[in-house]
C-alpha cells in the first residue's frame, strides 16, 4: 500500500493529517516555504499550485511542487487533496 511507503501518501482524516503534519519542524528546523504561484476558482473549489522549498534536518535541499484542490463551504476549507511527488520526497525525506 502507498501509505506504507510513505506516510504522507492517501487520505487522511483531520486528525491524521494534523498528527502526521505536526512533526514537520522535526524535518525542517527552520520551517518549509510554500510559495503559491498560480491559483484556478470555480464553484467551490480553488486549485493551487506550490513551489515548496527547504533545508531538511540533514543538511539536505528540499525543493517540491505541489497542487493542492480544496473545496469550501460557508467560508470554510471541508475537504483538500495534496498532489507532490512522492517518490522524490521519499528519497529527500525518508530515505536520505
Amino acid at each position: 500500500m502507498v501509505g506504507d511507503l510513505f506516510p504522507f501518501s492517501g487520505t487522511k482524516s483531520k486528525s491524521e493529517f494534523l498528527k502526521i503534519t505536526s512533526g514537520i519542524l522535526s524535518v525542517f528546523p527552520n520551517g518549509l516555504t510554500l510559495a503559491p504561484t498560480g491559483m484556478v476558482a470555480e464553484g467551490d473549489a480553488v486549485a493551487v499550485e506550490v513551489d515548496g522549498h527547504g533545508i531538511t534536518a540533514k543538511g539536505r535541499t528540499y525543493d517540491n511542487i505541489y497542487h493542492f484542490l480544496l473545496r469550501f463551504k460557508n467560508g470554510k476549507i471541508i475537504a483538500a487533496k495534496e498532489y507532490m511527488d512522492t517518490l522524490y520526497a521519499k528519497v529527500t525525506l525518508v530515505d536520505a
